[in-house]
């Protein structure tokens, strides 16, 4: 095996990529405090308004927290041209839920009914693919921390599922 790994790093040290297809996708988030959040499609409107979300910044990551452990992210997936189109998510701080279309679509740990959660591992990498049909609607994140900081903590990217995961080989 071991004589296999110099032959792999060439292998997707010479594989073409095009820096077109990863993006940042730091940029659209909105935050909410909200205990329980009905996570609507972007067509329908549903029991929170879009006025009560507020735009989230990674770099201001805890706005208004007042010692609360639960912070809801949504951002809008857009329509790509993308046969296989994902979401890298380099850090998220600490457990978190992923919805589309109120779906589970991924997990980081668990978080409890009260507000509690927890984890078996620290390594929390997660490329997260997008079904072409969920293209359009929003991606919602639970996100549950009892440490001082809470959400996104490095900036998410959006491309290509093979351009995203080879970014994340190379740069690890």
């Amino acid at each position: 095996m071991r004589k296999a790994i110099p032959v792999i790093i060439a292998f997707f040290t010479f594989l073409p990529l095009d820096a077109d297809e990863v993006r940042n996708f730091d940029e659209g988030w909105e935050y909410n405090w909200k205990r329980s959040i009905a996570m609507t499609s972007r067509k329908t409107s549903g029991k929170l308004q879009d006025d009560e979300w507020k735009p989230y910044s990674l770099k201001d990551q805890t706005p208004e927290r007042q010692n609360r452990n639960i912070l809801w992210l949504r951002h809008y997936i857009p329509k790509t041209d993308w046969e296989k189109s994902a979401i890298y998510f380099p850090f998220i701080e600490f457990t978190y839920q992923a919805f589309i279309q109120e779906r589970l679509v991924a997990q980081f740990g668990d978080i409890h009914t009260d507000d509690t959660c927890s984890v078996d591992t620290w390594i929390q990498h997660q490329i997260l693919s997008i079904p072409k049909n969920l293209e359009g609607e929003y991606l919602y994140l639970k996100v549950c921390s009892p440490y001082p900081s809470i959400g996104l903590v490095h900036i998410p990217k959006i491309g290509k599922y093979e351009d995203l995961y080879y970014n994340h080989i190379v740069s690890e």
